[in-house]
Parts: structure tokens; C-alpha cells; sequence
């Protein structure tokens, strides 16, 4: 198990959306942040990465965007 912050959620949200033009909400891209962090120790290796959930305020995406 590892654990990310609320930052790293912010940018693996921010990351699908310009990346791959997918909206997630925070606990749908976790397991992005994880991997972009390389807690896991999967770097390297054949990983598979789910999202899901889109129930995300526009105002919040909004501040993720700009927080670049």
C-alpha cells in the first residue's frame, strides 16, 4: 500500500487532462499519482493504471488547472 497527497492527486488529475483529455475525479486518478510518484516501484514494468469517476466540480478542475 502507499499513500499520495492531495497535490499529487492534483496533478495526476491534471496530467489525464492534458495528456489523454480524460476528466477523473480525485479518487480515480490515485492510482495515477501513485505511479507518477514511484512509491509503488513499478517504474520500468508493464502497468496497468485504471480510472474512473468523472464526478468532479468544474470549479475544483478549474483550480487544478490553474494551480500550474
Amino acid at each position: 500500500m502507499v499513500t499520495v497527497s492531495e497535490d499529487q492527486i492534483a496533478g495526476a488529475i491534471l496530467a489525464w487532462v492534458e495528456s489523454e483529455k480524460i476528466v477523473a475525479e480525485g479518487a480515480g486518478a490515485v492510482s495515477l499519482a501513485a505511479w507518477l510518484d514511484g512509491a509503488a516501484g513499478l517504474q520500468g514494468k508493464r502497468v496497468a493504471v485504471l480510472v474512473s469517476g468523472g464526478n468532479i466540480d468544474v470549479n475544483l478542475l478549474a483550480q487544478i488547472i490553474e494551480r500550474v
